[in-house]
């Protein structure tokens, strides 16, 4: 599995573990464990809502998954969109939907999402930790101190997928 010269991933090389009744994937155990310490432990997505109220869900940037196992056990009903535009990201994410049996519930897109729609310049970790949950559409990362190279990847606009799920719910 090649997404740029500089990176080589063997999805075949991943590690697994359990959260909650899920089994996942990963390819770096540092990132996983800090991720899953956010998410599950710290739950820096916490929403304080009745189930019924939350209609739908979208995640932008979506990873390997985490996120969406942690949305999906709280909002069961929700419909949830998850948009990953890292292609080596994005196959272990769908991966990890199907061996749960959620990729006929969780829809997922290989999409930046943007202020507009088009091509966008997607800037990867090219240190040696390949930390691709730090991907982002700003040189350098969120921090601006990220060591990056860029590929270009297919992008929505963020307000056409806020019109079109509003107008379906």
């Amino acid at each position: 599995f090649i997404i740029h010269d500089r990176i080589i991933l063997m999805i075949n090389g991943l590690y697994k573990s359990k959260i909650l009744d899920f089994e996942v994937e990963y390819s770096n155990k540092a990132e996983f464990n800090n991720l899953r310490r956010e998410i599950f432990d710290n739950q820096i997505y916490r929403i304080d809502s009745n189930q019924e109220d939350i209609k739908v869900i979208i995640d932008i940037g979506s990873h390997i998954g985490l996120s969406l196992l942690y949305f999906y056990n709280l909002f069961p009903n929700a419909k949830i969109y998850a948009y990953e535009p890292n292609l080596i990201s994005y196959e272990i994410l769908r991966q990890n939907l199907k061996r749960n049996y959620l990729d006929k519930i969780i829809s997922i897109n290989n999409l930046a999402v943007s202020k507009s729609s088009g091509k966008s310049k997607l800037y990867i970790d090219q240190s040696d930790n390949h930390w691709f949950s730090s991907s982002s559409l700003l040189k350098n990362g969120w921090n601006g101190k990220q060591d990056s190279f860029s590929i270009e990847v297919e992008s929505v606009a963020l307000e056409r997928l806020i019109e079109e799920y509003y107008e379906k719910y």
